[in-house]
């Protein structure tokens, strides 16, 4: 051969250098023209040139920005925002292990867990489908069908969570729902009776702050499919 291999390159990278420079020194004599085109104008001209010039990417880049930013912000919910606050009460005894919660959150794991509470002799669960238990033996294990507990429902989109205080010995059930003026709660609260062995209580409580008028329906099954029982209705005075 009458070149060599190096001769060859040498003469690639001298046309590709050329080639660079010249197209550089296309553009920088294209950027020239238009910045003397433009100082050549009148200034009204000038100032409607960069006004459309402005109104150009704003046209096609705004587009683009505003996507940008929706995507950024995160929706919460009003709903979990009300639960978080009615579950404030219960956090420092979260915390130290004494009280554990289960509900409607983004973390909770598919199969909820029910807040059991008994005295030996009585038990029963908040939002349980099985009904009240009864002593047999030395265990709560005897199932009746008796179903104590007054279950709450509330309209609209509703989030809830229970609250098992071990040290206490309560189950706790926080309904909450969002309107537009407020947080509308319904705080449920169950405990077996400590010196009166086959007594259960429930307390109910209904908040709303707000000016929107709500519905809640309250529905017990008490005994069914049990038959002979005959239930009678008693009150007591706890001290």
């Amino acid at each position: 051969m009458r070149h060599g291999i190096g001769y060859v390159c040498r003469q690639f990278v001298y046309r590709l250098t050329l080639k660079c420079t010249k197209r550089e020194m296309g553009l920088q004599a294209i950027f020239q023209n238009v910045a003397n085109t433009f100082n050549s104008l009148s200034k009204p001209k000038k100032i409607i040139l960069v006004a459309l010039v402005v109104l150009g990417l704003f046209y096609f880049l705004g587009p683009m920005i505003f996507r940008m930013k929706r995507s950024n912000i995160v929706l919460v919910d009003p709903a979990e925002e009300c639960l978080a606050q009615s579950l404030i009460e219960f956090q420092s005894r979260i915390d130290s292990l004494d009280a554990f919660v289960s509900g409607d959150f983004d973390d909770a794991a598919a199969n909820k867990k029910l807040a059991y509470v008994g005295n030996g002799n009585v038990a029963a669960a908040l939002g349980s489908e099985n009904g009240m238990y009864v002593r047999l033996y030395r265990a709560l294990s005897q199932p009746i069908k008796y179903w104590p507990v007054i279950e709450t429902h509330l309209t609209g989109k509703i989030k809830e969570a229970s609250v098992l205080d071990v040290l206490s010995g309560m189950a706790h059930k926080v309904q909450v729902t969002a309107t537009s003026t407020g947080c509308v709660s319904i705080s449920t609260q169950l405990y077996a009776h400590r010196s009166r062995p086959l007594l259960m209580v429930q307390d109910i409580r209904i908040q709303n702050p707000s000016h929107v008028p709500i519905t809640v329906e309250l529905d017990q099954i008490g005994s069914s499919g049990w038959e002979g029982v005959i239930v009678e209705d008693s009150s007591y005075r706890l001290t």
